[in-house]
Order: C-alpha cells, then structure tokens, then sequence
C-alpha cells in the first residue's frame, strides 16, 4: 500500500507491473460482490527431509494446493495511459 487517491481509493505499487499501466479494482460490500476468488484448499505444508542425490546435502520443500477464479471480470479494467509528456 503506497497511499490513497483522493482520501478515498487505496492505491498499491506492483513493482512487476508496467510502468505505464494500471489495474482498477472495485472491491463489493459483500461476498456476492467479488471479483476474483483465491481459495487455498490445501494449506502450506512441508516435506519430509530428503537428500539431494547430486551432493548429499538435506533439503526441505514446502507445498500449498489453491485455486484462483475470475468470477466478474467486469470488476476489474486496464488504463494505459499514454503522452503523458504533452500535457
């Protein structure tokens, strides 16, 4: 969370996101307005130790099952905002 726009809409930074590009996002009052769905069904578990074959050394891998699910895309738009050197 970097701030807010207008005391009113909360903006994030996404350092992977193109820099001349932003995602609107329209967050409901209740669970039947929701976009998008991340629903983790199996939780973040760890493997047992096992041995690297190559070198012998132990390792430990860890594990989650989940499913994302775009519900109302219409929830969401893309701005793109171009020449901005000319205004």
């Amino acid at each position: 969370k970097v701030g807010a726009l207008n005391n009113r809409f909360t903006v994030y930074k996404n350092p992977y996101m193109l820099e001349n590009s932003i995602l609107v996002g329209f967050r409901g009052s209740n669970f039947l307005e929701t976009g998008a769905v991340y629903a983790p069904y199996v939780p973040l578990i760890m493997t047992p130790l096992v041995y690297d074959p190559k070198n012998f050394t132990p390792r430990k891998g860890v594990m989650t099952r989940y499913a994302k699910k775009m519900v109302r895309p219409e929830f969401y738009g893309k701005v793109v905002v171009a020449d901005v050197n000319y205004v």
